[in-house]
């Protein structure tokens, strides 16, 4: 138990945006806290699978043992990305905690929506800070959800962090 409790403490704590001067500090413990909220608020707390809002919780945590690599690091570099993924699968695997990673197209896209939801809303707050250089960041998690055409409610909170999106 305590290898497990280590990972998590070692893996929520694990600083988010290491490589751009934010006002404040955030950390993967507090960007799944957000990803897991945001799926209940745009799916329904009774729509969204438990699968789900467990892997929203463990979704970064293996980034305490393999670090952090931004997003466009790892949508430029496909082959970096797969050799990260199969770090952080081992990592969470070593760590001993009973995940099982059986997901759904559906589910998939949820997590994957959520998250990027988070970035934006982050990056808000960042600019509503008057921080301008998170505006690069805030385009790119921009362009990653018009990319997976929101609907519904993910539309709606999609416009309230200020995103704009016209279907075609």
């Amino acid at each position: 138990m305590k290898k497990q409790l280590d990972f998590i403490l070692k893996g929520g704590l694990t600083k988010r945006y290491h490589t751009w001067d934010t006002t404040r500090q955030q950390n993967v413990a507090e960007h799944s806290f957000f990803v897991a909220w945001l799926l209940m608020l745009m799916y329904g707390i009774d729509e969204v699978s438990e699968y789900v809002l467990v892997h929203a919780l463990a979704h970064d945590i293996s980034e305490g043992a393999v670090g952090d690599v931004a997003s466009p690091v790892k949508r430029a570099m496909p082959e970096l990305k797969k050799l990260l993924d199969k770090a952080e699968d081992a990592a969470f695997k070593e760590s001993g905690l009973p995940f099982d990673e059986k997901a759904t197209d559906e589910e998939r896209r949820q997590l994957k929506m959520a998250d990027n939801m988070e970035g934006l809303m982050f990056c808000r707050v960042e600019l509503n800070k008057g921080n301008q250089q998170m505006q690069e960041v805030y385009d790119n998690y921009h362009s990653y959800i018009v990319a997976m055409k929101p609907v519904g409610k993910e539309l709606k909170m999609f416009k309230l962090l200020g995103g704009h999106y016209e279907r075609k």
